[in-house]
């Protein structure tokens, strides 16, 4: 039997294995689950014009902004309503004596464009850890014809069907990409057309293109692209902008350039095809220098940049907004939801797990009104703790008869767990085997890289200065916990440094050794770990 799957946000949200603690959010939940990581107090995650916009339109202070939870998909539709408007009133604004409606444009470009990093940066964090037991469950009893069809842009499922290793990204997404980074850039591999599918109709946090943002002075869409000079548009929150009165025009700061835009491009241009994130253990360039150790497959602290122009790049995800903007990823976007439609119109069975057909999603409620016209009736199963709103409006508004539809008031897990025991008598499945993450670093010598987060979370001694006039930038750790170490970079001179914290009989850890004035990443983090493995053979 021919089984379509489609996942929504309740399936990333039964994920509870996550180092985090925190699961993947839903759209109600999505605020809670951000301030509830390490990263809601780091500097590299920028929320500035976030917090500024709450406090202006939802009269929420700088103090008060955890106690913001609206539903994302609600403030993000106000918020694109309010940016589409401005945007569309652009060549007007230019004619205004006041600078206040070009300054309201500006900054609501910027809080938008800060959401979509803000999206990747809390499902990256939350899906770095272990590879899902409930997708692993449902692969190991499914067929290589089956289909996986997703609304969510995290990467659990994917990193799960790579354990399979029937599955690979380069030509399981459906999508034809530019290039992919796995430890480095590669092209990608001859397409294997034994592969299950997964389709992600809505993209994915480890698809990247170039950084997309809205002409400021045009109120167009647009694409960074290289220049040969300094250029007027750089990163929509990183620039300095001066709007002033009528007749002195508007001044932008050059930016880190040299960037300019563009329409976004179409096929056959090369940029036209995303890039796509394997894995990111290994150092790459990106913006600001952001890269960061720690991090697992298909999932990364920050994008790197263009592997063939070097301009920073933005996950491809569909904005959770009610005018979603699938004509800009038409040509990535609109094969997937076509081949989507074919799946489904040849499924024996379809399995709907955590997706209640939001609001903001009509384009879903027209594919399915595409599959309810088939003349072969395909069992339906709705796996939600209340499936009676996704049952009734499948029968009501699609077109599916009654006798398709099976309501099944679980959740994923309580699913999952039902199929185990009718088909082994409640026995656990052999779960599919972990990667090792960290094969450039030796096993033998208990040392891995980790996450800031996670060094963070070790009592450090109050005695211990975090390098104020460095940035730290990678993060290792001894898996037995005897010390750890800290790579940083002078931001006065660009040198290098590191240090090794030790742990004291009170628990706490204190500077142990460490170097200062190394000339560069490469040596640093060599001397770092030549060290780190040396005092690791002392202490066992």
């Amino acid at each position: 039997m021919k089984t379509a799957y489609i996942f929504g946000a309740g399936a990333s949200y039964a994920y509870d294995q996550s180092p985090t603690g925190v699961r993947p959010p839903l759209a109600r939940g999505f605020f809670e689950a951000y301030k509830a990581l390490p990263i809601s107090e780091d500097l590299e995650v920028r929320v500035g014009d976030l917090i500024n916009h709450v406090r202006d339109i939802y009269g929420l202070s700088y103090d008060n902004f955890n106690r913001f939870n609206q539903d994302i998909e609600r403030f993000m539709t106000h918020l694109d309503i309010q940016v589409r408007q401005m945007a569309s009133m652009r060549p007007e604004l230019l004619k205004l004596d006041s600078p206040n409606p070009l300054v309201s444009f500006w900054q609501s470009v910027r809080v938008y464009d800060e959401m979509l990093f803000l999206i990747a940066h809390v499902l990256n964090e939350i899906q770095n850890g272990p590879i899902s037991r409930l997708y692993s469950e449902i692969l190991i009893n499914s067929d290589n014809e089956d289909t996986f069809i997703t609304f969510n842009w995290d990467t659990l499922l994917d990193r799960t069907l790579a354990a399979t290793g029937n599955w690979k990204p380069d030509d399981g997404y459906g999508v034809s990409f530019l290039k992919l980074y796995d430890k480095g850039w590669k092209e990608p591999a001859v397409p294997n057309t034994v592969s299950p599918k997964l389709l992600k109709l809505h993209g994915s946090t480890n698809w990247l293109v170039p950084y997309l943002t809205w002409r400021l002075d045009t109120g167009e869409r647009c694409m960074i692209m290289p220049a040969k000079a300094k250029s007027a548009t750089t990163l929509g929150w990183e620039y300095d902008f001066n709007p002033v009165a009528k007749g002195a025009g508007i001044k932008f700061h050059a930016g880190d350039g040299p960037w300019t835009s563009r329409p976004i491009p179409q096929p056959p241009d090369p940029f036209a095809r995303p890039v796509c994130i394997i894995d990111s253990s290994v150092y790459y360039p990106c913006y600001k220098d952001r890269w960061r150790t720690g991090y697992g497959p298909f999932s990364y602290f920050f994008p790197p940049d263009h592997p063939e122009t070097n301009v920073p790049l933005m996950p491809l995800i569909v904005a959770p907004v009610l005018f979603k903007m699938y004509d800009e990823f038409a040509y990535v976007l609109d094969p997937l939801w076509k081949a989507a439609e074919e799946e489904l119109h040849t499924a024996d069975k379809i399995v709907i797990i955590g997706y209640s057909f939001p609001t903001t999603d009509k384009r879903a409620i027209d594919l399915f009104r595409a599959v309810a016209i088939r003349p072969e009736h395909p069992i339906i199963d709705v796996v939600n703790p209340h499936p009676e709103n996704v049952a009734d409006l499948l029968v009501n508004l699609v077109g599916f008869s009654e006798t398709q539809v099976k309501k099944i008031p679980v959740d994923f897990a309580a699913y999952v767990n039902t199929r185990r025991k009718e088909a082994t008598g409640s026995m656990p499945l052999n779960p599919l085997k972990q990667p090792d993450t960290n094969d450039a670093i030796h096993s033998k010598d208990h040392l891995a890289p980790i996450t800031k987060g996670r060094f963070e979370s070790f009592p450090l001694a109050a005695g211990f200065e975090r390098f104020i006039s460095s940035d730290e930038k990678e993060w290792y750790e001894n898996t037995e916990e005897h010390f750890l170490g800290v790579l940083c970079k002078d931001r006065t001179d660009d040198d290098w440094a590191y240090a090794i914290l030790t742990q004291s009989e009170d628990g706490l850890y204190r500077w142990n050794d460490g170097e200062v004035s190394l000339p560069n990443r490469n040596e640093a983090r060599k001397r770092l770990l030549s060290k780190m493995k040396s005092d690791n053979r002392k202490h066992s």
